[in-house]
Protein backbone atom coordinates (compact mmCIF):
# COMPACT_ATOMS: atom_id res chain seq x y z
CA UNK A 1 0.00 0.00 0.00
CA UNK A 2 0.99 3.35 -1.27
CA UNK A 3 0.29 6.10 1.06
CA UNK A 4 1.83 10.33 -0.16
CA UNK A 5 4.47 8.59 -1.45
CA UNK A 6 5.58 6.29 1.38
CA UNK A 7 5.39 2.66 0.83
CA UNK A 8 3.54 0.38 4.01
CA UNK A 9 3.61 -3.10 4.47
CA UNK A 10 0.06 -4.80 4.85
CA UNK A 11 0.55 -5.78 8.65
CA UNK A 12 0.68 -2.09 9.28
CA UNK A 13 -2.31 -0.63 6.77
CA UNK A 14 -4.42 -2.61 8.62
CA UNK A 15 -3.66 -0.18 11.55
CA UNK A 16 -4.12 3.05 9.93
CA UNK A 17 -7.92 2.77 9.99
CA UNK A 18 -9.77 6.36 11.63
CA UNK A 19 -12.04 3.42 13.78
CA UNK A 20 -11.09 4.12 17.51
CA UNK A 21 -9.35 1.99 19.26
CA UNK A 22 -10.44 -1.08 20.41
CA UNK A 23 -11.20 -1.72 24.70
CA UNK A 24 -8.16 -4.62 24.50
CA UNK A 25 -5.13 -2.61 23.56
CA UNK A 26 -6.52 1.16 23.41
CA UNK A 27 -5.86 2.46 26.54
CA UNK A 28 -2.04 2.80 27.95
CA UNK A 29 -2.91 4.49 30.94
CA UNK A 30 -5.56 3.49 33.97
CA UNK A 31 -7.74 6.47 34.31
CA UNK A 32 -6.80 6.70 37.98
CA UNK A 33 -3.27 6.71 36.48
CA UNK A 34 -4.03 9.44 34.43
CA UNK A 35 -5.54 11.70 37.58
CA UNK A 36 -2.61 11.31 39.02
CA UNK A 37 -0.24 12.72 36.40
CA UNK A 38 -2.90 15.40 36.29
CA UNK A 39 -2.53 15.92 39.70
CA UNK A 40 1.24 15.78 40.27
CA UNK A 41 1.58 18.19 36.99
CA UNK A 42 -0.31 20.56 38.87
CA UNK A 43 1.54 20.31 41.91
CA UNK A 44 4.46 20.90 40.36
CA UNK A 45 3.11 24.10 38.14
CA UNK A 46 2.60 25.50 41.62
CA UNK A 47 5.80 24.51 43.10
CA UNK A 48 7.51 26.31 39.83
CA UNK A 49 5.47 29.41 40.44
CA UNK A 50 6.13 29.64 44.02
CA UNK A 51 10.48 29.29 43.23
CA UNK A 52 9.88 31.92 40.79
CA UNK A 53 8.44 34.54 42.71
CA UNK A 54 10.67 33.81 45.84
CA UNK A 55 13.60 34.40 42.95
CA UNK A 56 12.10 37.54 42.54
CA UNK A 57 11.81 38.49 45.58
CA UNK A 58 15.47 38.04 46.55
CA UNK A 59 16.21 39.56 43.44
CA UNK A 60 14.43 43.06 44.01
CA UNK A 61 15.86 42.93 47.21
CA UNK A 62 19.22 42.40 46.43
CA UNK A 63 19.16 44.94 43.89
CA UNK A 64 17.29 47.47 45.99
CA UNK A 65 20.45 46.79 48.18
CA UNK A 66 23.03 47.53 46.37
CA UNK A 67 21.27 50.67 44.76
CA UNK A 68 21.11 51.97 48.56
CA UNK A 69 24.55 50.89 48.92
CA UNK A 70 25.85 52.78 45.94
CA UNK A 71 23.81 56.08 46.67
CA UNK A 72 25.53 55.97 49.84
CA UNK A 73 28.88 55.55 48.83
CA UNK A 74 29.15 58.04 46.31
CA UNK A 75 32.45 60.11 45.52
CA UNK A 76 32.33 63.51 46.86
CA UNK A 77 35.15 64.70 44.90
CA UNK A 78 35.49 65.00 41.01
CA UNK A 79 37.35 62.38 40.43
CA UNK A 80 34.47 59.80 39.64
CA UNK A 81 37.27 57.02 40.25
CA UNK A 82 37.86 57.79 43.54
CA UNK A 83 37.76 56.10 46.73
CA UNK A 84 35.23 57.10 48.98
CA UNK A 85 36.08 57.42 52.18
CA UNK A 86 39.65 58.15 51.43
CA UNK A 87 40.83 61.75 51.84
CA UNK A 88 43.09 63.36 48.90
CA UNK A 89 46.77 63.63 50.14
CA UNK A 90 48.35 66.71 49.09
CA UNK A 91 51.42 66.35 46.42
CA UNK A 92 54.66 68.60 47.18
CA UNK A 93 56.02 71.03 44.25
Amino acid sequence: MTTDGVTISADHASNLTNEPASEGGGMRFEKSELHDFAESDRSAGEHVGILLALVFCISLFLMVGVTWWTSQHQSQGHDPHAISGVKEVAHPE
